[in-house]
């Protein structure tokens, strides 16, 4: 059978498992936080839940079930327990309201199956009466694809290992892929014809085509004696068998476990010893014959095509080449100053590259790299220019081969050895065409031009250019950002991100500008930083992070606000709950500079922050940033958070909106609503400062009258009492200016 992957299973691979849950949880979270605040039929809702929904799908292009369970009173997303947060707490607070232990979200489930199980997940109602339970309720609305305390839910955690989110650990789909294979070649051998229904049954539900992409590199890990002893079983079942089609069958499987074998290192020890189980039994010849693989006939013969194109030249009809002989005549040309000549065969060499002949191809690139090393780029500028030339034109017709990627490779060493930068900037700028970012993956047009970047993606050269940069020649600097603008490579960020707290305030901006141009790259670098717990710790008992710390995370913090992406908020909510209250408050910081949605639902839930500089803080930045459409958010934290209420109230008259205005003009008419919510913390006169400064903000004609009906109503008493309160003065100040 041959098996076909998919384009992205590569990719797929290296995804970072824990990061991926720990991500869906604080969506999952924040979705059901919404939908227990606005209610289910809310705009906002509705584009809440559609953000776990989106990962679901990225779960599902490797899996087919998420699980999540409750287990020691701690939450587990596929097997892996989450790291402690608020995120965490609000989703097992509604699974023990509802006595739920598992949760089992299955493939098919649609965005609509999704919305209804969250409003009712968070949905309080009594549940003596069974109709009541969310299994009757999803059975009731014919939801198949989601299950509650089923035994498959069960089975998915207890028969597969569990891991913690909050040590380190290789979370990459590979190695968690390859820690639940099975460890005996039989089974391997079945996964390895490509049936899902037999995978399902070993709990392993990934997408069968990345199981047996793992197969083979699993069977490498297997012992020699494991194997021995399941092939000396079956071929010796084979001769007991006496019913031919259960013989067949069990041929069959011996088969398909030799074929297996070919991947393992030590492929000859184990053939030989089959070869002696064999000669030890009765056997049919033809059975024998299945059993020997060519593999070892076809490495022989690798090799023999290998020799024979490497003794090759550029005529096919040569057997050898002299390469000191090439290389002196190309010296003489130099010397003798036909520069024209000496271009005119480096160009051609360079066409070879390109040549269907791959004996061409490889001697050409050796020639090219003897040929650049000994260049000066003053003397020999001419022929220099004229393959940099040619380069920047085959790379703009797509024209390079993998052999390319050496060939430019010793052009840019040899830029960076003569610090020519103007020279390199053009060579990287043709390189930089050449790639783009999907999805947050960098995709390179060619192998030759990743393993390119690959090579330059250097600590050394990274740190040599920025040490030029410093220097600040202004004839070089300009090249020198375009270079590293053009790499645009994570590494570039992380060597950026140790000179962005620079003394000298020219090199800050320079940092900051290039950093600003790199965009995802700076984005990954800092959130590495900030998602690495390392980077958090301190002294037992101390709150404060050390300073060569603090540095490193508040720079971290300002970047993101400085690049304004959204996708900065998944780094910045894991540390709203930090000790050192200098974190929170820069992340209150950038998160205004961000803006949209996410930055509001980071900010709610910081307005419990313990400190009152940061809850405050939060919900006056929401007001800042905040549309209309969060009014029932400020609403509730005006009537259950008195720590916050003033503040809401301010960031109430701050977004507007109808729902806003009305609920302000409550708490002027609506007396008994009113001392609901000044009491305990809130004076009477502090809140109605509060309610008639958010109405003069609003401004329009209704909250003006409001404030109008509301003097007009004042007794006679109440105005001489009153007339000089911070209250009265602040009606009298707003309508006299309307």
């Amino acid at each position: 059978m041959i098996h076909k992957d998919k384009n992205n299973s590569a990719s797929i691979l290296t995804i970072n498992l824990n990061e991926l849950v720990h991500s869906f949880i604080r969506e999952f979270s924040m979705a059901c936080k919404k939908a227990s605040i606005y209610g289910s039929s809310h705009p906002s809702t509705k584009r809440a839940i559609e953000k776990p929904f989106h990962l679901f799908d990225e779960f599902y292009q490797f899996k087919k079930y998420l699980n999540l369970n409750i287990h020691q009173g701690q939450l587990y997303c596929l097997n892996i327990r989450l790291k402690d947060s608020i995120f965490n707490e609000e989703i097992i607070r509604y699974m023990q309201i509802l006595d739920i232990k598992s949760i089992l979200f299955e493939k098919q489930m649609t965005l609509v199956e999704l919305d209804k199980f969250i409003n009712r997940f968070v949905k309080r109602v009594d549940l003596t009466n069974h109709a009541n339970v969310l299994s009757s309720y999803l059975k009731s609305e014919n939801i198949n694809s989601i299950e509650v305390n089923t035994e498959l839910s069960y089975q998915f955690f207890d028969e597969n290992k569990q891991y913690r989110g909050d040590v380190s650990h290789d979370f990459s789909i590979q190695n968690i892929i390859m820690q639940q294979l099975p460890d005996n070649i039989e089974s391997l051998a079945k996964l390895y014809q490509g049936d899902p229904v037999y995978a399902e049954s070993l709990m392993l539900d990934y997408d069968i085509d990345l199981l047996v992409r793992l197969i083979p590199e699993k069977v490498t890990s297997l012992s020699i004696k494991s194997i021995d002893n399941h092939v000396t079983e079956h071929i010796q079942k084979v001769v007991a068998l006496k019913n031919n089609d259960e013989q067949n069958q069990e041929v069959s499987t011996c088969k398909s476990i030799c074929r297996l074998l070919e991947f393992h290192p030590e492929y000859e020890a184990i053939t030989k010893k089959i070869e002696s189980v064999l000669s030890c039994e009765n056997i049919s010849p033809e059975f024998v014959d299945d059993l020997k693989s060519p593999t070892a006939k076809l490495k022989m013969e690798t090799v023999k095509n290998i020799d024979t194109l490497m003794s090759e030249t550029f005529s096919d009809l040569s057997i050898e080449f002299e390469f000191g002989r090439f290389l002196d005549t190309f010296e003489r040309l130099l010397k003798t100053r036909q520069k024209e000549k000496a271009a005119e065969v480096a160009v051609s060499l360079v066409n070879f590259l390109g040549d269907l002949n791959y004996d061409f191809r490889q001697k050409a690139l050796t020639l090219l790299v003897e040929v650049i090393k000994p260049l000066n780029l003053l003397s020999d500028s001419y022929l220099f220019d004229k393959l940099s030339q040619v380069l920047l034109r085959n790379l703009f017709e797509r024209k390079e081969t993998f052999e390319y990627s050496e060939f430019i490779w010793q052009l840019i060493k040899k830029t960076l050895h003569e610090k020519d930068y103007a020279s390199l900037s053009k060579i990287m700028h043709g390189l930089h065409l050449r790639l783009r970012i999907e999805n947050n993956v960098t995709i390179y047009d060619s192998i030759a031009i990743k393993k390119v970047y690959m090579n330059f993606n250097q600590k050394e050269i990274i740190n040599g250019l920025i040490d030029e940069l410093l220097k600040g020649n202004s004839r070089t600097s300009q090249s020198i950002k375009d270079i590293l603008i053009a790499v645009g490579s994570e590494e570039v960020a992380m060597a950026l991100s140790n000179i962005i707290s620079h003394p000298e305030r020219q090199v800050r901006q320079q940092a900051l500008r290039i950093l600003g141009e790199l965009g995802h790259a700076s984005l990954e670098v800092f959130t590495r930083i900030l998602i690495d717990d390392e980077m958090f710790k301190r002294e037992s008992g101390r709150q404060e992070l050390p300073d060569e710390q603090w540095y490193v995370i508040r720079n971290s913090i300002f970047v993101f606000g400085l690049l304004k992406d959204r996708k900065a908020c998944i780094p910045l909510r894991m540390r709203i709950n930090d000790h050192d209250v200098r974190v929170r408050r820069e992340i209150i910081s950038s998160l205004e500079k961000i803006g949209g949605e996410e930055s509001v639902d980071i900010l709610m839930m910081m307005v419990d922050d313990e400190n009152r500089e940061i809850r405050e803080a939060a919900v006056i930045t929401i007001g800042l940033i905040g549309n209309p459409e969060i009014a029932p958010l400020l609403i509730s934290l005006v009537e259950l958070n008195q720590k916050v209420a003033i503040k809401a109230v301010n960031a109430l008259g701050k977004i507007g909106g109808e729902e806003a205005k009305q609920f302000l003009n409550d708490l002027m008419d609506d007396k008994e609503r009113f001392d609901k919510i000044a009491y305990g913390e809130i004076s009477r006169e502090d809140l109605r400062l509060a309610v008639v400064k958010a109405l003069g903000i609003l401004g329009d004609t209704g909250a003006i009258n409001t404030l109008k009906q509301y003097q007009d109503n004042l007794t006679r008493t109440q105005k001489i009492l009153f007339k000089n309160s911070p209250v009265n003065k602040a009606l009298k100040d707003i309508l006299s200016k309307k």
